[in-house]
């Protein structure tokens, strides 16, 4: 069963005051809020694909005669991973493809002077998708659907009831802070650094199998 935020921290507290005296100056309980808070957003690093972190978002984009460059400043923060952008048209609907910047400019170094048309790639510019040509006015007024990886919603306190977005990742979360504190209170204590090594070393091994998991889910929905 999943724990709330509170729960988390307090099992840990728990751990950690099996080896280690955990009266000290440092503010452990919010050490351990940010270390999970880290550790979820580590983890969405290695799983573009976590299924219930997928969002389809038709709100935000529709396309403009003339105009090749979108901006995303109102939901870039939210968004971990760019899955796909598709211009929606019934039938006709097209994802377009995604380039590097580097790329994308070496073929149209001034998408401005091209003709307009069904843009076929895009590429990323910090808070904006740029594609490679104007939208015609055939296309204009369409939905510009972007999939994307949600970052998950963040612990808001100690003492918070929140149960994690990420399904079944309690442990994982338990060793990544685990392994975060104890490098904390090492301070030059060799023992309790390799204690904070091993932990990190384990949450490593947690999320091959995690990731695995989630690897195998997305291959078997795309076959």
């Amino acid at each position: 069963m999943a724990q709330t935020c509170e729960q988390i921290i307090s099992r840990i507290k728990q751990l950690i005051g099996r080896s280690v005296n955990l009266n000290t100056t440092l503010d452990i309980d919010n050490i351990l809020l940010d270390a999970l808070n880290e550790a979820q957003r580590y983890i969405v690093r290695k799983l573009p694909h976590i299924t219930n972190l997928q969002v389809r978002d038709t709100a935000t984009l529709k396309t403009v005669t003339d105009q090749y460059s979108y901006s995303i400043a109102s939901i870039v923060s939210l968004i971990a991973h760019i899955r796909g952008i598709c211009i929606m048209n019934g039938s006709s609907s097209k994802y377009v493809r995604c380039l590097h910047p580097e790329d994308f400019d070496k073929q149209w170094p001034d998408v401005s002077s091209v003709g307009s048309g069904l843009p076929k790639y895009y590429t990323l510019r910090s808070d904006s998708i740029e594609f490679n040509c104007p939208i015609s006015s055939t296309y204009s007024d369409k939905i510009i659907r972007i999939d994307y990886c949600r970052w998950p919603t963040e612990f808001s306190s100690i003492t918070s009831t929140q149960m994690s977005d990420l399904n079944n990742a309690d442990y994982g979360l338990i060793l990544f802070a685990w392994a975060d504190v104890l490098r904390v209170l090492a301070k030059g204590n060799g023992e309790l650094m390799a204690i904070s090594t091993l932990k990190m070393q384990m949450f490593q091994e947690w999320l091959n199998t995690y990731k695995s998991y989630y690897d195998s889910l997305y291959e078997e929905l795309v076959e």
